[in-house]
């Protein structure tokens, strides 16, 4: 859409016993979640969690992490906060601003709290 939508991943790979992840994998929210990019912005329903852990189990890795791009800002958005992808206290989530084509990238995370 021209570098007005967001996107984004789960980051898949394994938490380290000194509390680092490594990631080795990622698979996309609309893969997941067919309609996680109709609105423009990311929207995971719910329901669609369970295919995500299947694919962790099939793989044999867990979600470490995910990223989403905003085609504008660093910041993390209202809609952030109230649609957690990965509704857990002390999940990454990583947010790559001015993803539009020509911007500049200043990377920012933001932690789930809900």
């Amino acid at each position: 859409m021209n570098g007005r939508r967001e996107s984004g991943a789960y980051l898949l790979g394994n938490h380290r016993p000194d509390g680092s992840r490594e990631i080795s994998e990622f698979v996309f929210y609309d893969d997941i979640d067919p309609a996680a990019l109709a609105t423009g912005i990311v929207t995971i329903r719910q329901t669609a969690l369970p295919r995500l852990w299947q694919v962790c189990r099939s793989r044999g890795l867990g979600v470490v992490a995910d990223v989403h791009v905003h085609p504008h800002g660093y910041s993390q958005s209202d809609s952030d906060q109230a649609n957690p992808v990965i509704p857990r206290v002390g999940h990454l989530a990583l947010i790559l601003p001015n993803s539009r084509a020509g911007g500049h990238c200043r990377a920012r995370s933001a932690y789930t709290n809900s």
